[in-house]
């Protein structure tokens, strides 16, 4: 049996780049969400956001910053978030 036609591959949904998020090209190496979460703080604030399912990126944002992540670091909090069903909400500008 031949198939004639374009075969489908589904679609590919191309997300906003995150914050200190490593670029395309970058060197890939791997950071454990453990390490990360030694703040009790951000313990803290993905457990209750897991209850809602939802987060404000400005909260999200106020306890990361004083952690001074690496843009690795901050990309596997986002995939933390991913895993554990929570959606950034983020405000529109003003």
């Amino acid at each position: 049996m031949t198939r004639r036609g374009s075969a489908c591959f589904g679609s590919v949904v191309r997300r906003e780049r995150r914050p200190g998020a490593p670029c395309e090209g970058d060197p890939v190496t791997t950071v454990e969400i453990e390490s990360i979460l030694v703040s009790e703080e951000l313990t803290t604030l993905l457990e209750a956001s897991e209850s809602s399912g939802q987060l404000k990126q400005v909260e999200l944002v106020e306890v990361l910053e004083p952690l001074e992540l690496d843009p690795l670091e901050t990309e596997a909090v986002y995939q933390e978030l991913d895993r554990r069903g929570i959606e950034l909400l983020v405000e529109p500008e003003r």
